[in-house]
């Protein structure tokens, strides 16, 4: 029987789209972050509602992509609100709130008696310009634009400086994500930025002041990511060398 497949995550989950509809399904909690999966009495509620998913009948399978909110908002929300904040920390007490999470969502697997296999997609890169930074930081970190503005005298905050700090994050969550075989992490962030560290221009969605890239692109890049792991993407699998000759030949 094949496994049920869950897709769980912050807004940008949404890109996954839902096939044989009985065996799929998708979770979005708008604005939910990493340091909010382990509270359990977060706004959004969205670690007990993904760990209750462990007790649905069968085999599951669990792609989480959470994370944005906390790099690209939070972080930025406490620079404002303390004047500083530093990074390193802010990156452990995320990585920390997520192997607390995985580790309450395997035990709890446990006592349903079902395997469970789980996919952390390490976040997205941003696609907000710096000519909307502040604009669209204050919109989401709930603090005035010119707290944000300021924030540029005492850091740099600069586009690329942003991106190079998700990359950092995901670097550590690859290393530091809770040691289980049932867990693996998955990456897109080097395929959305060039050589010089900028983001591909296909990144960009329509809308400048969307926080999301361009859906349609980092789902091209998922779906060749989790190729090997989740069923419904096994067609976008990267042929081998010798399979890609001999298609050529026939």
């Amino acid at each position: 029987m094949e496994s049920v497949l869950l897709f769980c995550g912050s807004s940008s989950i949404l890109q996954f789209p839902l096939r044989n509809g009985g065996s799929i399904g998708r979770f979005s909690f708008t604005g939910s972050s990493i340091i909010g999966l382990a509270n359990e009495i977060s706004t959004t509620g969205h670690g007990p509602v993904v760990r209750g998913l462990v007790h649905l009948p069968g085999e599951k399978l669990f792609v989480l992509l959470f994370g944005n909110i906390d790099l690209d908002f939070m972080y930025y929300r406490q620079c404002c609100v303390k004047g500083a904040a530093d990074i390193d920390a802010h990156f452990t007490r995320c990585i920390s709130a997520y192997n607390r999470f995985l580790e309450s969502l395997l035990k709890e697997a446990s006592r349903s008696g079902y395997p469970v296999r789980v996919c952390v997609l390490s976040p997205q890169l941003t696609p907000i310009r710096d000519s909307v930074f502040a604009e669209v930081t204050a919109k989401h970190a709930r603090v005035p634009e010119d707290a944000v503005q300021a924030l540029g005298e005492r850091m740099d905050v600069s586009h690329r400086m942003r991106l190079s700090r998700t990359q950092a994050f995901n670097a550590r969550l690859e290393r530091e994500i809770l040691p289980d075989d049932r867990i693996r992490v998955f990456r897109i962030d080097q395929d959305m930025v060039d050589a010089n560290g900028a983001l591909h221009e296909r990144f960009y969605p329509p809308n400048i002041r969307d926080h999301h890239a361009n859906i349609h692109e980092t789902l091209k890049c998922w779906r060749v990511a989790l190729s090997h792991d989740v069923p419904i993407f096994r067609s976008f699998r990267p042929k081998a060398p010798q399979d890609a000759e001999l298609a050529a030949v026939g």
